[in-house]
Order: structure tokens, then sequence, then C-alpha cells
């Protein structure tokens, strides 16, 4: 039988000299030997040998944490590897064929795609409706603070028109959405008039002035107020928040360590706009707690148009988080209205 003699690096596991050995391969018997002196004997072992990965040396595990190091230019200790039966994995075939490897690599684009879709969606509803409340509120309270800091100043509404709006949104999600806790909150934004209304975690409802201003109708407001109340009956900001913040957010709050999520405000308030099925979601609950307590639809309905306007005489405006996702206003306009109790 054919004796194959190469080079290798050997490493004793013991210190990090590195020892230049002759390798002799003879079958699946292999013999470590430096100046005539045999150093190691073994049965070759497949399991214990690196795959190869283009011109990179080889990798061989013996007793007593022993490690070879062999280098293979030209081939001859891949194949004598091979003749001992060091066969190839199925990996190490595929990634050698570029078609297997091109195919791998697309059910792994797909398989993204298909994460991003659905799998970060569905795990973060899991997980919205399993915070402990104390998290979530502390998470909440994090992002106000920060929203405070950065984004908003307090309201300017008078004290009574303020309270006014209050009594008439408890008294009605008292009557049509008893199990649902929210706080309400008045801002208005740092240096113009912004017309906004929004949810934050912990079931925080922040009405800026100049939605107050441009509605100018209570009962348009109450849909307004609703509409938000449905966001945070489905906890739609904190998944929307897990869902664009990803692992990070998850990290952070499971652990406490809120300011590192919500520090990032101008990403913070960029994803408190919902996509079209939790826009839906919200619309549905708004008709729901209206028609519970008698208030109108039609004025909802005309707010919209309102809203549309004053957003398009000011360019770059943004619109409320119940105005910005996919549905047009005659959509939901006509939902509105069909939904009308009469």
């Amino acid at each position: 039988m054919t004796t194959l003699v190469v080079r290798a690096t050997r490493f004793d596991g013991h210190t990090a000299v590195a020892r230049t050995v002759d390798v002799h391969i003879e079958g699946r018997d292999l013999t470590v030997v430096d100046e005539g002196v045999v150093l190691d004997r073994a049965r070759i072992d497949p399991t214990r040998v690196s795959e190869r990965l283009q011109t990179a040396p080889r990798l061989i595990a013996l007793e007593q944490n022993v490690t070879l190091e062999v280098p293979d230019p030209d081939g001859r200790f891949d194949r004598a590897l091979e003749a001992a039966g060091v066969e190839p994995s199925a990996v190490e075939r595929m990634q050698r064929f570029w078609p297997a490897a091109l195919c791998s690599l697309a059910g792994v684009a797909i398989l993204a795609v298909v994460m991003y879709l659905h799998g970060i969606p569905a795990a973060a509803h899991w997980l919205a409706f399993r915070f402990p409340p104390g998290a979530e509120q502390r998470f909440g309270d994090e992002v106000m603070r920060q929203l405070d800091q950065r984004v908003f100043d307090p309201s300017t509404l008078p004290a009574d028109r303020r309270e006014a709006i209050a009594r008439r949104f408890s008294d009605a999600a008292a009557k049509a959405a008893p199990d649902v806790p929210f706080r309400l909150e008045y801002r208005r934004m740092k240096g113009e008039a912004g017309v906004n209304a929004m949810a934050v975690p912990g079931g925080t409802i922040v009405l800026l002035d100049g939605l107050v201003d441009l509605a100018n109708d209570d009962d348009a407001l109450m849909g307004v107020l609703a509409h938000e109340l449905g966001h945070v009956a489905h906890k739609h900001s904190l998944r929307t928040l897990l869902q664009a913040l990803g692992a990070g957010a998850i990290t952070a709050v499971l652990w406490g360590d809120f300011s590192s999520v919500a520090a990032n405000v101008s990403l913070t308030f960029g994803v408190l706009r919902y996509s079209r099925a939790f826009e839906l979601d919200a619309d549905d609950f708004a008709i729901a707690f209206m028609n519970e307590n008698g208030i109108p639809l039609d004025p909802f309905a005309d707010f919209f148009t309102r809203m549309e306007a004053a957003v398009s005489k000011k360019r770059g405006a943004s619109p409320p988080a119940f105005l910005s996702s996919h549905p047009s206003t005659e959509e939901r306009q006509q939902r509105l209205r069909e939904a009308q109790v009469r």
C-alpha cells in the first residue's frame, strides 16, 4: 500500500508552540513523525477531520488534545483522506456545487422575507399580549419622557376645555370599553401647530392642541379618541414598536433598559403609524364605541375631509396616525356612514 507523506504543523494541546512534523498516511492509518521519532499513531476518524474550505489547511484532531494543521495546495492530502473514507459531507458537497448553493441562498432570502412579513408580526403580537403591565407602562413612560423632551410642549388649551373633553371621553369609555385602561394627555408640538393624536405603549393617549382646534366638534373628538383607544385595546403601538425595533427592543424591555429603545425619538415617533389592518381595527373599535354611546358618526367622517384639507395646505406636514396609513379617506368615510346606527 502506498504511503503518502505530507508536512504539517502539530499543536500538542498544552502549549502554544507549533511544531513542524511529517504525517505518514497509509490507508486509514496515520503516523506523525518528527526527525525519526514517532509522536502519534491513530486511525483516521472522519468525524474529527475539518471540512475542506478552498485552500485553507485541513485540521485533524487526535488524542490528548493534539491537533494537526495540514496544508494541501495540490489536493494530494484531500485525495488520501477520501481514500481513507473521509468523504465530503452533504453540506460540503452542496457548497462545492454552485446551483445548490444558489438555491440555498434563495431559500434563505425567501425565509427572511416570510419572517419579516409574517414571523416578526406574529412574534410581536404574541409578546405584546404577554408583557407584564408594569413593564409596558415603564416603556410607555420612557417614550413619553423622550417625546416631551424633544417633540412636545405643554398644552395651552384652557383647563376647563381639557377637563370637559376628558370627562366626556372617560364616561363614554366606562360604558363602551370598561376593561381598557388608558390615560389622556394633552400636548402641543414644538414650534408648530401640530395636528395629531396618538397612543403610546402603556395606554397613554396623546391629544395635540392643533387637532382639538381643527376638530371644533366634540363628537368628532370622541371619534378620534375612540380610534386611539382602539389602538390601546389592540396594543398596536407596542406591537408596531416591537416589529420596528426588533430583538433590541425586546431585549431592552425584558431587561428594563427602556431608555436605549426610546432614545431614538425620530424612529419612535415615526413608527407610531400603523398598517392598514391596524387602522381598520381601530376604526371598527371606534364605530362600536360611538354606537354604544349614541354618538353620531357623521362628524367624525366629516373630520377626515377637514384634516386632509388642512394637511394639504402645509407641505411636509404629517397627518395624524389615524390618517397616515393605507385606507383612503373616502373608504373610511363610507365605512363610518354605513355603520351609523339610525
